[in-house]
């Protein structure tokens, strides 16, 4: 039994609880990606690099103000990655101590680049359990070198840990176990989403990667370049119809958002219980 803060470890609850990971993911627009060697801070305004990044902080608020994410990543390489996760493309622009944020959005001869590499939240900083569960899959990673990898700051989901974004698709994974590592590799060299360690795709809001699982589940589909249309989504009071073209055939949706009876903190650091919720799938039929 938990008996002292110290103890507890929300990563290792969520998964008692059996609390489903899929439809969890944080929406974004774009991710900015900066590259810096020092350790990973417990958010990007505590950083070290502003000591020596005057823009970091400024950079910070344009990415909020336009919808974006900007993760710190561990790397001696002085380099930004802008993260189109719409086009599955990115690009890498070299700072210096005065970077123009201004590249990022107006960069006209940008050289896109598509090779997929992988961000492990390790932020120890954040919650323990990032660094307890993301480190080792961090390493295992490293060990096998099919795709690069970097260590980075915090992703959101502490009780997913460990929390592993497929890049530039923007495909969040989570509860990722060393055990788990081949056949996260496995899948994205053969362009497939592990499904079974799936939160969702960050250019989707939570609706909308529910909705998605549902149809990936129903075509036996996880292509990362399956595309959902989306034609309509209703929401009464805690239930959904979206309507949606995948694999070219038109289809209607009804799913519901319910609250799981059981509460718990689901962060190491929180002092109260809270509920979590999860989508169940109601109906799911073909139209003209």
């Amino acid at each position: 039994m938990i008996t002292s803060e110290s103890q507890y470890y929300c990563s290792v609850t969520s998964e008692e609880h059996g609390e489903a990971i899929f439809a969890t993911a944080s929406h974004c627009k774009f991710f900015v990606l900066v590259a810096d060697n020092r350790p990973l801070p417990a958010s990007i305004s505590k950083a070290e690099a502003l000591k020596d990044k005057d823009w970091l902080l400024p950079l910070l608020k344009e990415v909020n103000a336009r919808k974006g994410k900007l993760l710190l990543i561990r790397s001696d390489e002085p380099l930004i990655y802008f993260v189109d996760h719409f086009n599955n493309r990115y690009c890498t622009h070299n700072y210096s101590n005065a970077f123009n944020a201004g590249v990022l959005w107006d960069d006209e001869n940008a050289s896109w680049q598509n090779r997929p590499f992988f961000l492990v939240c390790t932020n120890g900083k954040k919650d323990k359990c990032c660094s307890l569960k993301g480190l080792p899959v961090f390493k295992a990673l490293k060990k096998v070198d099919t795709f690069n990898a970097f260590q980075c700051s915090h992703v959101g989901g502490d009780r997913f840990a460990a929390n592993v974004l497929l890049m530039p698709a923007g495909i969040y994974y989570g509860r990722i176990k060393m055990e788990d590592v081949p056949a996260l590799i496995s899948a994205t060299e053969q362009n497939q989403i592990l499904l079974k360690n799936l939160r969702g795709c960050s250019k989707y809001n939570f609706l909308h990667q529910a909705a998605d699982y549902f149809l990936r589940k129903h075509f036996n589909d996880f292509s990362i370049e399956a595309e959902t249309e989306w034609l309509a989504f209703h929401q009464h009071a805690d239930y959904y119809e979206a309507t949606a073209k995948f694999k070219g055939q038109k289809l209607r949706l009804k799913f519901q958002r319910i609250a799981a009876n059981d509460q718990y903190k689901l962060t190491c650091s929180s002092s109260i219980a809270e509920p979590h919720y999860q989508y169940q799938l109601l109906q799911l039929i073909h139209v003209q």
